[in-house]
């Protein structure tokens, strides 16, 4: 469970923990969770689409159905056609499931997003034009709780020597969000062409302004340069050290793609991020430089991280976002296992985590 705070709260806040009481907490009868996945597809359909058929939506199959996503959201979709051709051959092979957004045809390639109708409804499809690929503002309706949650899909500036471009295109993403409510329910994910942690694009996405809610959390928040061996654990391209159908080569080494979100969905109320469930599928932290399939892969099965390789340079990330309600507190029966404050030290808007249990109650007959 996850409280913003202002600074000045802190203490008083912890003491009132240190007493077992808290205002609220998470009824499990009302939570649902919903596995969001991000991946760059590497070009679909490229050139050869009937290879394409044949070599890659197999791999991709391999890949949906060890993740079991409910959401999935794709780049490097290079037709209308390509994006239907992936809902039937991958996200719906052998069974209907997931439904397809509105696709609109932009600059260069394009982002689509496939969902579970069952459990979403899908209202809009709006674009934000940049220089170069548009960001796709998508606009979902979860069934069962009338919560609605914006996902913008980007695919940002590719290379060095970019970074201002980058941050161009974050600050008219930033134009849209900053006009939101406070608390509004968005995520940003794509593959953002970042290197690291001071890139202007970067910083922009995470400004905190004080007359707006519009900034993102990145749930890893890891600082400095990201393509050395350090942040192995981090790395999303590439997946292969050679030439596969196109893509980049070299090995696992950059964090390109990410899944940011908003203080909206901080905060464990509506629409909030299950901590821990924030992961780049295959990477075990191993292939530093190395094919993702090479050797032992400790994070997913042989056959999907050979899946991984022969469909795209980019690795996938997934995260568990909730949907539920708080409800009132039985202070006599519950118990704050343990919290932790971050960042530490304090802030203006530092972040409270609390694991909280039933107290077992004891009775007799008399």
């Amino acid at each position: 469970m996850i409280q913003k705070i202002q600074r000045g709260m802190i203490l008083s806040f912890l003491f009132f923990i240190s007493a077992g009481n808290l205002f609220s907490q998470i009824s499990p009868d009302t939570n649902y969770a919903v596995r969001v996945m991000s991946w760059n597809i590497l070009n679909f359909p490229n050139s050869t689409p009937t290879a394409d058929s044949a070599v890659r939506c197999p791999e991709y199959r391999k890949v949906m159905q060890h993740v079991n996503p409910d959401v999935v959201v794709t780049m490097e979709n290079t037709s209308a056609m390509g994006a239907g051709w992936f809902l039937t051959n991958v996200m719906n092979s052998g069974a209907y499931q997931f439904a397809q957004g509105t696709y609109i045809n932009g600059y260069d390639s394009d982002n689509a997003i496939y969902y579970r109708d069952s459990l979403f409804e899908f209202i809009s499809n709006v674009p934000i034009i940049t220089a170069l690929r548009d960001i796709s503002h998508y606009t979902l309706k979860f069934k069962a709780t009338d919560d609605t949650l914006h996902i913008f899909a980007v695919h940002l500036k590719a290379s060095p020597g970019f970074e201002t471009n980058r941050r161009d295109e974050v600050l008219l993403l930033r134009a849209v969000t900053n006009a939101f409510p406070p608390g509004t329910n968005f995520i940003v994910a794509g593959d953002f062409n970042f290197y690291n942690s001071y890139e202007p694009g970067y910083t922009a996405l995470k400004q905190d302004n004080p007359g707006d809610d519009g900034n993102f959390i990145d749930p890893i928040n890891i600082s400095g340069t990201w393509n050395y061996w350090a942040y192995a654990q981090y790395h999303t391209q590439s997946t292969r050290l050679t030439s596969v159908g196109g893509g980049s080569t070299g090995g696992m080494n950059d964090r390109f793609d990410m899944i940011l979100y908003s203080n909206g969905i901080a905060v464990p109320d509506g629409v909030y991020y299950e901590p821990g469930t924030y992961n780049n599928i295959g990477n075990d932290g191993n292939h530093f430089d190395k094919s993702i399939n090479f050797g032992l892969n400790t994070a997913v099965p042989s056959s999907v991280a050979t899946a991984l390789y022969n469909s795209s340079d980019h690795l996938p990330i997934e995260m568990v976002l909730k949907f539920g309600r708080t409800i009132g507190i039985d202070e006599l029966n519950t118990t704050v296992n343990s919290f932790s404050v971050f960042p530490n030290p304090i802030t203006e808007n530092s972040i409270v985590r609390f694991d909280l249990s039933k107290r077992k109650t004891f009775c007799c007959n008399h």
